[in-house]
């Protein structure tokens, strides 16, 4: 019969491995999703989200966030090779670059987190109606095999997702606010 420190010791070894056989079971990749209609023109929604040098007066990733966020651009003011890399201590390393770009339509970025630690691919599509645009903001990344990014994974939508809700609503307020200026006489 195991005494218990035995049967501690198998279960403490035992336990890595049942995790490893565990992960090869979760999703590979994730993707977090969020959409919001803004009462707003697609072309002026368009050119904030096409230009990175705007994000910071209103995304969530700003100093008021993380006061010691510094910011660095290269690449085109806007558009296709447009590139924002920030860093600081709390929000670590991270570049955003746009891969793809279709005026008053699509912005797609890769992000790179830790310089190649970690590539997730971000895409923004807009559908303008009448008197609005229904701004949709995707995540999504790859996995691979890692134990570890696959049980990660499974809380993006929970670490992502409010991230995107503040900036679709901070892009609503900053598009609304544009839309009221222009309707005064």
């Amino acid at each position: 019969m195991l005494s218990r420190l035995h049967k501690l010791t198998l279960a403490v070894l035992l336990l890595p491995l049942v995790l490893a056989v565990v992960s090869l079971f979760l999703p590979a990749r994730y993707r977090v999703e969020r959409s919001r209609t803004m009462e707003a023109d697609a072309e002026e929604a368009f050119r904030l989200l096409n230009t990175l040098r705007t994000w910071p007066e209103w995304t969530a990733w700003s100093t008021e966030r993380f006061p010691d966020l510094k910011m660095t651009y290269a690449g085109p003011d806007s558009g296709v090779g447009s590139t924002a890399t920030w860093s600081g201590q709390r929000c670590g390393v991270c570049t955003r670059k746009i891969i793809r770009s279709e005026p008053n339509r699509v912005v797609a970025f890769a992000i790179h987190f830790q310089p190649d630690r970690f590539m997730a691919t971000s895409e923004i599509t807009l559908q303008p109606s009448v008197q609005s645009v229904t701004v949709t903001w995707t995540q999504e990344a790859e996995l691979g095999w890692s134990p570890v990014a696959r049980f990660f994974g499974l809380f993006m939508d929970q670490l992502v997702g409010p991230d995107l809700e503040q900036n679709l609503q901070n892009l609503q307020g900053r598009l609304e606010l544009w839309e009221e200026e222009d309707a005064l006489p």
